[in-house]
């Protein structure tokens, strides 16, 4: 293989981006080539007026915005890929990053339905409101349910929740 990349999904208001930093953090300083990617920012744009198309759905302009990012981030020896992102489907993924000799884990990231609430309700931005109402949507549908390889709870320290997420890659480094 060529890189490993390990994916944290699961609902809305878990804390994926924020495990994904941390465990960044923890591969810092140690030469271990890696990228984090928060793919929901791949895929989030506007056509038009009042065309807004929703960044859960396009998951063709993910995929074309990631491919040459994932290109240019192995050529200079980024061959650890931390993605965050809540998918219902991981295969797209899964095939693109195999074209490129890379391959994916899935983790499940994590916590009690109140506590997914009350993050999503405390930020104050208005696309919370949108994932609060999709977090309902998607766990009624069982949307994402099952694709995981390994499931972290996250309603703890996130260093702890991103150091039991790198013990399970074995992605330790000096910095534990």
């Amino acid at each position: 293989m060529r890189g490993e990349a390990v994916l944290l999904t699961g609902p809305f208001g878990a804390g994926k981006t924020a495990v994904a930093v941390e465990l960044a953090g923890l591969l810092d300083g140690d030469g271990t080539g890696y990228a984090v990617i928060d793919l929901d920012w791949l895929s989030w744009y506007q056509v038009g007026r009042g065309l807004v198309q929703p960044d859960h759905e396009d998951l063709g302009m993910l995929l074309a915005n990631l491919e040459p990012m994932l290109v240019n981030l192995l050529a200079v020896g980024a061959d650890r890929l931390i993605l965050a992102r809540a998918v219902a489907d991981a295969e797209p993924l899964r095939g693109l990053l195999a074209r490129h000799d890379v391959g994916l884990r899935i983790a499940r990231i994590t916590a009690p339905l109140a506590v997914l609430e009350a993050r999503l309700r405390a930020d104050a931005t208005s696309s919370r409101a949108d994932d609060l109402a999709m977090l309902h949507e998607w766990r009624s549908a069982g949307a994402g349910d099952g694709l995981e390889d390994a499931t972290f709870d996250n309603d703890r320290p996130l260093r702890d929740t991103a150091l039991a997420v790198q013990a399970w890659l074995g992605w330790e480094a000096l910095s534990t």
